[in-house]
């Protein structure tokens, strides 16, 4: 109330000092009324400074929070990212497995298909030898005897 005193609001709303109270005039503050409210005053700026101090403890930590927040959920999605990535890494790796497992039961029938099929053609090719040797033989034999026969004819 003392302050109201001192200060009565004017028209725009903002405080001002009444001069006439404040310097002494009728009706104004003694000396030790004044250093009071000059104390009150300094105790008033002391508290005002602690509680915008305090805020702004209180926003930095908030920032700082949601800093965090933010960060961590970039952790997230980069291991999630990540773990998705080296899921798909392994099913590739599985995958080319499974197609380089059956490339060669592919390759090995084949060749075991050539294999048989060259084991036939040198059987058959054996097999005609054989009569070939076999005629021949038989060729030369009746042109020694055909000959033993004109010889003996002659």
């Amino acid at each position: 109330q003392a302050i109201a005193r001192m200060y009565p609001r004017t028209n725009a709303g903002r405080l001002s000092p009444n001069r006439s109270r404040v310097m002494g005039g009728e009706g104004g503050l003694n000396v030790a009324q004044t250093a009071e409210v000059r104390l009150q005053m300094e105790q008033t700026k002391k508290d005002i400074r602690q509680l915008k101090a305090m805020e702004a403890q209180v926003n930095w930590s908030m920032r700082r929070e949601e800093k965090r927040e933010v960060v961590d959920e970039e952790k997230a999605t980069d291991a999630e990212i990540r773990d998705w990535r080296w899921q798909q890494k392994a099913e590739m790796k599985q995958f080319e497995q499974e197609q380089a497992r059956q490339t060669k039961i592919e390759d090995l029938v084949q060749n075991k298909d050539r294999v048989e099929w060259k084991r036939e053609v040198r059987h058959v090719q054996k097999q005609d030898e054989l009569v070939r040797q076999t005629e021949e033989y038989y060729e030369t034999v009746d042109n020694a005897s055909w000959k033993e026969a004109v010889e003996q004819a002659v």
